[in-house]
């Protein structure tokens, strides 16, 4: 049986750090290498690199950060980079550049395509297998639930997982990398069979309060809401939070997020920074006439650790979990002085991936979550009398 490897370099400069994660992966034919790459790095050297140092049948794909999620737990100006073994993961990618021109029927026809392939590999005879989707977005491109909604309606019957990429607070490029590019306004996509169990979470620990916000002035293209309550969006949003208007800033907003109710279920919808004519920018999709409610936080370390601990015992050891956490979930840690103990538990679980600017999960575009794939151990081989 294959391993699940992971390796993590500290190293400025990418010929440096991919040299440095390349050594600490054993010599076994790869199926997927995906890269986490700090806004430090140069994220086309990264992936260019990456791409010769591998062996041409090996995908590699990746994305920049807003903080990276390795062996340490919780880190900062790495390169993390998470690799599936070639005999018990099937992988086929496909990238969707240019999102604002893309057309549906090429959508269809690259997920057909790498449906298709992900299929006819060869695993194990016999052997049981699941699939899932993992999709990448390029983080300031503002088309994460456009591509979400349309991966998930193309391949309806597998777990989706993914995120936006992201760029520290800097919010000026978070590009994805696919074999060999760093693409900005693009997806990239992995379709993966695998004889490994696995599972899905998601993780977000708040509790409604009956404070509302109506948005009642928004450019819903540019995710900026101007008016909140009929008055001007960051005045509002402080006062109804207590704050003050003149300091709001990623931990105000970290502190106090808000959530919309779709049907039966409640997604955070985070705000990404005030603007200088006093509107906000939101992280996900926002328009005219949608009400938040203000939410109030409860404690992340129980709440963490018992959905990991939980996860475990339906799913038994945990080899790997592919982990998508809101980089406002860290802000929020730092400011509560529980970053440490969370990223124990992060270690502790063996969790990987890296801080986002939004997560995917089934389509669905969220804030202020974590979403976690995890892959369990190998199945045991059957026995042939």
């Amino acid at each position: 049986m294959g391993t699940i490897q992971v390796a993590s370099s500290s190293r400025l400069g990418a010929e440096l750090a991919v040299a440095d994660v390349r050594n600490q992966l054993n010599a076994e034919p790869l199926s997927l290498v995906l890269a986490f790459c700090c806004p430090r790095q140069d994220p086309d050297a990264v992936a260019q690199i990456l791409r010769q140092q591998l062996p041409a049948h090996t995908h590699v794909l990746g994305c920049t950060t807003a903080g990276e999620i390795g062996p340490k737990g919780y880190q900062s100006d790495t390169l993390v980079v998470l690799a599936l073994p070639a005999d018990e993961f099937i992988v086929s990618v496909c990238a969707l550049t240019d999102l604002r021109a893309l057309e549906s029927t090429q959508w269809q026809t690259a997920l057909d395509g790498a449906r298709i392939e992900v299929e006819n590999g060869e695993l194990s005879p016999g052997a049981e297998t699941n699939r899932f989707a993992i999709v990448l977005v390029d983080g300031l491109s503002r088309y994460e639930e456009v591509v979400g909604q349309a991966v998930r309606r193309l391949v309806p019957d597998m777990p989706l997982v993914g995120a936006s990429a992201g760029d520290g607070l800097a919010f000026e490029r978070a590009p994805v990398i696919c074999q060999g590019r760093a693409i900005d306004n693009a997806a990239v996509v992995a379709l993966v069979r695998t004889t490994r169990p696995l599972e899905v979470l998601q993780c977000q620990h708040f509790e409604m309060t009956d404070t509302r916000m109506a948005i009642t002035g928004a450019r819903p293209a540019e995710r900026i809401v101007t008016e909140i309550n009929g008055y001007p969006a960051a005045e509002e949003y402080a006062r109804l939070t207590g704050l003050d208007s003149q300091a709001l800033d990623a931990m105000s907003f970290a502190a106090f997020p808000l959530v919309v109710r779709n049907g039966e279920g409640e997604y955070v919808r985070s705000i990404q920074q005030v603007n200088a004519d006093g509107s906000l920018t939101f992280f996900c999709a926002i328009d005219e006439g949608v009400v938040l409610r203000l939410v109030r936080s409860t404690d992340p370390r129980r709440d963490l650790a018992t959905r990991l601990g939980e996860l475990a015992g339906r799913l038994g050891r945990v080899d790997r979990a592919l982990t998508f956490d809101c980089i406002l979930r860290r802000i929020e840690f730092k400011r509560s002085l529980c970053l440490d103990a969370i990223s124990d538990l992060l270690r502790q679980h063996r969790c990987v991936g890296f801080s986002s600017y939004g997560e995917l999960l089934n389509g669905i575009h969220l804030n202020q979550t974590m979403t976690v794939l995890a892959l369990g151990e190998p199945r045991p081989a059957e026995v042939v009398s």
